[in-house]
């Protein structure tokens, strides 16, 4: 299934009547096997930091397109342990079900054959946004240890696409080294760690018959808790 491009747009409309500032769209890639409360405060964060936080606060994030992998990726990933496409989507809408301005992305996952690395998922969403406006900016989101790991502090690394990397334990101090070190526009750095939260804890959890209500909407854990019981 490809991606709704008419959703994007219309949310970029709603935008019209603020012409002195910049209009972003956050991005953000992962298994979300399954999507959890730390996915999630991710997204708040950075927008709140582009919105109330930057040097000019001039940015409105108008739209967040969080976009699970194909089944291939968390197959490897999870050693064929992981959640299909279908039930990690379904549980990525109902999650965001009360965030009008977050969007559940099918296209990685659905609309390709095979896996899509996360640089290709950005192009195809910079190209979609530059068929809105091209003067749209958009933030991929990632942790600090992901960063770390593809240094997209290096400003070589992307094309036209900004970077918000947020702290997670272990990798906190040694981003922000490399942070002052290239210092560019196009890199930004949340310091303030995450939930301390995983899908693995989860998935053990959910096999233990625990409590998730503080770890997923309450929605996602019916949701589990209903495919758990069939398999």
């Amino acid at each position: 299934m490809d991606f709704d491009f008419q959703i994007l747009r219309e949310k970029f409309k709603r935008t019209v009547n603020e012409p002195n500032v910049t209009k972003a769209v956050l991005l953000s890639t992962g298994a979300y096997c399954p999507i959890h409360n730390m996915h999630l405060e991710v997204f708040r964060k950075a927008k709140h930091f582009l919105e109330k936080t930057t040097d000019k606060s001039n940015v409105i994030v108008f739209a967040g397109i969080i976009s699970p992998s194909h089944d291939d990726y968390v197959r490897i990933k999870l050693r064929g342990k992981g959640i299909p496409i279908k039930d990690r989507l379904e549980m990525v809408k109902l999650a965001i079900d009360e965030d009008d301005w977050l969007i559940a992305s099918p296209w990685e996952g659905e609309s390709n054959k095979s896996f899509v690395d996360f640089p290709h998922v950005i192009r195809y969403f910079r190209k979609l946004l530059d068929c809105i406006d091209r003067k749209i900016a958009l933030y991929y989101i990632c942790g600090a240890d992901h960063a770390l790991k593809c240094a997209l502090y290096d400003p070589l690394k992307v094309d036209r696409v900004h970077i918000i990397a947020i702290g997670r334990k272990g990798s906190t101090d040694i981003l922000k080294q490399c942070n002052t070190l290239f210092n560019t526009e196009y890199f930004h750095f949340i310091e303030e760690e995450t939930l301390d939260i995983s899908s693995t804890k989860i998935r053990t959890l959910l096999q233990s018959k625990s409590s998730l209500s503080s770890l997923v909407p309450k929605k996602v854990e019916e949701y589990l808790k209903n495919i758990n019981q069939k398999h």
